[in-house]
C-alpha cells in the first residue's frame, strides 16, 4: 500500500512538473512571434540593415515598382505591406537599384505621395534622397499630393550594381490603430539616363520651345510686320486675276505682278 502510494505522488509530481515546462515554452513561443517581422508591430516588415544581401542574384532593374512583389527582395528596409500600386513607408527606407548600362548620365527619381495622415500631424516634412550615403537631392513638402523628386547622381556613385538607394524624412506620423511610423506612400525608386529621365525630358522641351521662339523671331526680322502686310495686300489684289493672263518676265520666269515674300525688303 505504502508502495502504491510513493508510484502515485511521484506520477503527479512529473506531471506537475511538465505543465510548468509547457507554460514557459507557450509563453516564450507567444513572445517570438509578438517580436516577428510579420506581426503587427510599430517597425516595417524589413530588417533595419541597408546593405545587399551576401550572394545577390537578382535580375538587373533600373526602375523599381515598390508596390510589385517581384521587387520584394530589393526593399532593403523600411517597407511594410504591397497595397497593390504602392506601400507605405517608415520614417527612413532603402531600395538596392542597379545603375543603367551603359554608364552615362544618370538621375535618381523617386516616385511618392505625401499622405493627408502625414501633413496633418507634422504640418511639414523635408525628403532626403542618398545614394551609398552620399545625399543627392533634398525638398521640403507642406502639401498633400503626388510629388517626383529627382536629382543627378555622380558618375563615381554608379560603379557597384546594385547601388543602394537611401530615403529619410526629418519627421513621420504615427498610426493611431498599432502606433508604428508612417511615412510616404512609395510608388517608384528609380535610376534613369539623362534622357529618359523627367529632368531631360523637361529640359529637352523648352530648348524646343525656345527654338521655336527663335524662329519665329528670326522670320519677324527678317520681314516686319509693316512689309508682311503690304506684301500681303499685293497679293490680295492681284488674286482675282487669271494667271495665264498675266505677262511672263523671261529672266525671272515669274508672272509679272507676283509677289516674292522670300526675300529681304
Amino acid at each position: 500500500m505504502r508502495r502504491r502510494a510513493v508510484v502515485i505522488l511521484c506520477c503527479l509530481l512529473v506531471l506537475i512538473g511538465g505543465c510548468r515546462r509547457k507554460r514557459r515554452r507557450d509563453t516564450q513561443e507567444h513572445a517570438a512571434v509578438a517580436a516577428s517581422p510579420m506581426a503587427p508591430s510599430a517597425t516595417p516588415v524589413q530588417t533595419t540593415d541597408s546593405s545587399v544581401p551576401p550572394g545577390w542574384s537578382e535580375p538587373a532593374a533600373s526602375e523599381i515598382g515598390v508596390g510589385d512583389i517581384t521587387y520584394e527582395k530589393r526593399l532593403l528596409r523600411g517597407f511594410y505591406e504591397s497595397k497593390g500600386g504602392y506601400r507605405w513607408s517608415g520614417r527612413t527606407f532603402a531600395v538596392a537599384v542597379d545603375p543603367p548600362q551603359p554608364l552615362a548620365r544618370t538621375f535618381l527619381e523617386l516616385d511618392f505621395g505625401i499622405p493627408s495622415e502625414l501633413i496633418n500631424e507634422v504640418k511639414s516634412v523635408t525628403v532626403v534622397g542618398r545614394i551609398e550615403h552620399r545625399e543627392i537631392v533634398r525638398r521640403t513638402y507642406t502639401r498633400t499630393g503626388r510629388e517626383f523628386l529627382s536629382g543627378e547622381v555622380p558618375l563615381k556613385l554608379l560603379k557597384k550594381t546594385p547601388t543602394v538607394v537611401e530615403v529619410e524624412l526629418d519627421k513621420a506620423a504615427k498610426d493611431p490603430d498599432n502606433g508604428r511610423e508612417l511615412g510616404l506612400t512609395v510608388v517608384g525608386v528609380n535610376l534613369k539616363h539623362y534622357e529618359d529621365s523627367a529632368v531631360g525630358r523637361d529640359i529637352e522641351a523648352q530648348r524646343s520651345r525656345e527654338g521655336y521662339k527663335f524662329l519665329l523671331e528670326k522670320r519677324r526680322l527678317l520681314m516686319p510686320l509693316d512689309k508682311q502686310k503690304r506684301a500681303h495686300e499685293v497679293v490680295s489684289s492681284v488674286a482675282h486675276l487669271d494667271p495665264d493672263a498675266l505677262p511672263w518676265c523671261p529672266d525671272r520666269e515669274k508672272p509679272i505682278g507676283s509677289v516674292d515674300v522670300s526675300g529681304d525688303y
